[in-house]
């Protein structure tokens, strides 16, 4: 059925029921769609012993275009075999994807995973639940040496429980966007040269609490962005990270040749940060591992209360940390290093230091040149007079 639909460019039509999968075809060409009667009424399984746990319930390679709608995939996994498992719906090579209305769950490796689409790729109003590894993935194609670019992927949305990553853009992926999607101990994440991408309107309320993270003692950072050039992330609710809330780093690609990849022309704006207990509510180190310094970071109106460590930012040229509201505080405010041109301005710190009072400083600035710090604002700053701390630091 699956091949007369293809061949013949049909919708494949799946009543309500659970269908357990015992075998998969993969597409060679024209478009394909899948059309089920709801993501609760209409289940694929997987055989428990007709099909290996290495095998797709779905696997679809050089289609013109692929559409998965109101449709449910069951693994009935336990989450102990995730080496060994396939992604739930793996797509390799073909044209545009819309995957609208699915539910997942129990996957023991990924959801969906799109690794090369040339027409576009949207995700809409898609559930996933208790996932290994990731819930919805794209990635290009190629090396470092020969990159093929997937283009035009949207995630809109789509709410996620229990597992590592919601939405993971990785390895030549240009132009994404994130937006309106729910994490409920589920992050969001861009890596491994993936430009021109937004993160904006999202909601992440705590990190992992199911799958591979937790078998390894991996702590996640609830948005996660490595590395990050043109990149907008704006407006988002995160609370309650295990790690960083937003997490932004040069980095290398180790795909093919290696390659420096620093922080460039980054906006982090707008977004309300909560309850980071262990790590920086926000975080941005502009260079690679060995490479360039970054350069363009603005970091601006964003408000961070009840975690440990404000702003750090490090090895970046042209920074502007502006506007911000910072409260209640662990262990200080913004801390900055290895920064050169940089403004700091019209920032509001209160109880930045309030584990042990006294011991650091608001705002940090070390071994940077030539910057501006005017129009900040401290108040009950933890009964550390020296509120503004700076080391071998020219300012303008």
């Amino acid at each position: 059925a699956t091949l007369a639909a293809q061949n013949n460019g049909f919708a494949l039509h799946a009543p309500g029921g659970t269908y357990g999968v015992t075998s998969v075809v993969s597409t060679v060409a024209g478009p394909f769609s899948l059309i089920c009667d709801g993501p609760k009424q209409t289940t694929f399984i997987r055989h428990s012993t007709a099909l290996q746990a290495s095998t797709p319930l779905l696997k679809l390679t050089n289609a013109t275009h692929v559409g998965l709608k109101d449709c449910g995939w069951n693994e009935l996994g336990d989450g102990t075999n995730f080496k060994n498992a396939a992604t739930t719906v793996f797509m390799d090579d073909v044209g545009s994807v819309d995957i609208d209305n699915n539910y997942s769950t129990l996957a023991q490796a990924g959801g969906f995973i799109i690794d090369g689409a040339s027409g576009g790729v949207k995700f809409t109003n898609n559930t996933c639940s208790y996932f290994w590894w990731f819930c919805l993935a794209v990635s290009g194609n190629g090396t470092v040496a020969s990159k093929v670019y997937t283009e035009g992927v949207v995630f809109s949305n789509n709410i996620c429980y229990h597992g590592p990553y919601c939405s993971l853009v990785t390895k030549f992926v240009k132009g994404s966007t994130q937006t309106g999607n729910v994490g409920i101990n589920s992050s969001f994440s861009v890596v491994q040269d993936t430009p021109n991408a937004i993160i904006s309107n999202n909601v992440v309320i705590g990190t992992a609490d199911y799958g591979l993270g937790i078998a390894t003692g991996t702590k996640y950072d609830c948005i996660f962005a490595e590395p990050a050039e043109d990149m907008v992330i704006s407006g988002n609710y995160v609370s309650g990270c295990s790690k960083h809330g937003i997490f932004s780093l040069g980095s290398e690609l180790p795909v093919g040749t290696t390659e420096q990849l620093p922080t460039k022309r980054v906006n982090i704006s707008g977004n309300y940060i909560d309850n980071v207990a262990t790590q920086a509510a926000i975080y941005v180190r502009g260079a690679s591992t060995s490479g360039p310094l970054g350069e363009k970071i603005i970091i601006k109106g964003n408000t961070i209360t009840n975690s440990l460590v404000g702003i750090i930012l490090t090895s970046a040229d042209g920074v502007d940390v502006s506007d911000n509201y910072e409260d209640n505080l662990q262990n200080g405010g913004d801390q900055f290093a290895a920064i050169t041109n940089f403004r700091i301005s019209g920032n509001k710190y209160h109880n930045t230091n309030i584990g042990i009072p006294g011991t650091q400083p608001a705002i940090s600035i070390n071994t940077s040149l030539n910057g501006v710090v005017q129009g900040n604002i401290v108040t009950s700053s933890g009964g550390n007079t020296n509120s503004v701390c700076f080391s071998d630091t020219p300012l303008a």
